[in-house]
């Protein structure tokens, strides 16, 4: 068997709402370390629109079917509903923060305010036992860059130091990126484990569109988006019109291009050179590190241990050390230099 179908938890896109499917190696790599005490923050990066979120919402629904406390935070979101998950611990979780929580505040605020709202909803439930899944979302864009170092030290010493002086005997914090750069930063740090999650694979990304059941051919669309759940969406979002994705991809590079060229100047290349990595993603590392802070490369990591490698593939554009998180960037980029 090479996916999870779990119909119990349903996943909306544009006109339908489908199974959870595709993931079953890294949720059983997931639930597998949850039986014991992770004293490091699991610092989980991957390409925009690869499906961190939807694996980690389902994550934490399973989880706490086991009885843990289990709990998503959205970073970038407003108010208590858009926020926890499960669903059926919102009201404590809504009364444990009172008055402090208004619809003014932030998600980035509430991000600072986690450890004492866990510290509270464990005395509350008495989940000691159990353990605790925690897994908080695009924290280092709420915050921003300059305090990624801050906030994952401080969640480090709360894990080491506050959780077991709880009685918590399971452990786990996972924290969601998809800024490369914020990886890049975390990784001179010995108090996190940095891990990667990739695009969905080829069964899993054919189960997944046969459920869409599109006008397009499934291979077709596997050579477009590579993958990536998000620009499924997006198409789905469009009509399933390849011209229509093709154009608003364009406009954002397009848009973006100046500022791309300038830092490509500062380091001694022209827009023209941005063709050594279309045709290799390996080839310039100084070019790709640029494109990474704009989400259109990502460097991989091969130091993970619980989640999957990647595997080159010249067709996608992945290479050894860095890939296009989607083979429509890559394919957009070219067009674009095909026009200058």
């Amino acid at each position: 068997m090479y996916s999870i179908l779990d119909c119990s938890f349903k996943i909306a896109f544009p006109n339908k709402n489908i199974c959870f499917s595709n993931r079953d190696y890294e949720v059983e790599a997931i639930t597998s370390i949850l039986d014991k005490y992770n004293a490091f923050p699991l610092i989980i990066y991957g390409p925009e629109g690869c499906g961190k979120t939807t694996l980690f919402k389902y994550l934490v629904y399973r989880v706490s079917k086991l009885g843990y406390l289990s709990i998503y935070i959205d970073a970038l979101a407003h108010g208590v509903e858009r926020i926890v998950y499960p669903s059926n611990i919102a009201s404590l979780f809504k009364k444990v923060l009172g008055e402090v929580l208004d619809s003014s505040l932030t998600g980035s605020s509430i991000s600072y305010k986690v450890i004492d709202l866990v510290k509270t909803l464990l005395d509350t439930i008495k989940a000691r036992k159990k353990g605790l899944f925690l897994v908080v979302d695009d924290v280092y864009k709420a915050i921003g860059l300059d305090n990624v170092d801050r906030y994952t030290k401080m969640v480090y010493e709360w894990i080491s130091w506050s959780l077991p002086r709880l009685g918590v005997r399971k452990a786990l914090v996972v924290i969601l990126t998809s800024e490369g750069v914020s990886k890049r930063i975390l990784s001179k740090h010995t108090y996190l484990v940095i891990d990667m999650l990739w695009n969905i694979g080829y069964n899993g990304f054919i189960e997944l569109v046969k459920q869409l059941d599109p006008p397009i051919d499934y291979n077709a669309l596997w050579k477009l988006v590579g993958g990536n759940p998000r620009m499924l969406y997006l198409l789905a979002q469009l009509e399933w019109s390849i011209d229509k994705l093709y154009a608003q991809v364009y406009s954002r590079v397009r848009e973006q291009l100046p500022t791309i060229k300038e830092e490509l100047s500062s380091i001694g290349y022209g827009i023209s050179d941005l063709g050594e990595v279309i045709d290799n993603p390996d080839s310039n590392s100084e070019i790709a590190r640029i494109l990474e802070k704009y989400n259109y490369m990502i460097r991989l990591w091969s130091g993970g241990y619980i989640l999957k490698s990647v595997k080159s593939d010249q067709e996608l554009g992945i290479g050894f050390e860095w890939a296009w998180q989607t083979p429509l960037y890559r394919d957009v980029f070219k067009k674009l230099l095909e026009s200058i």
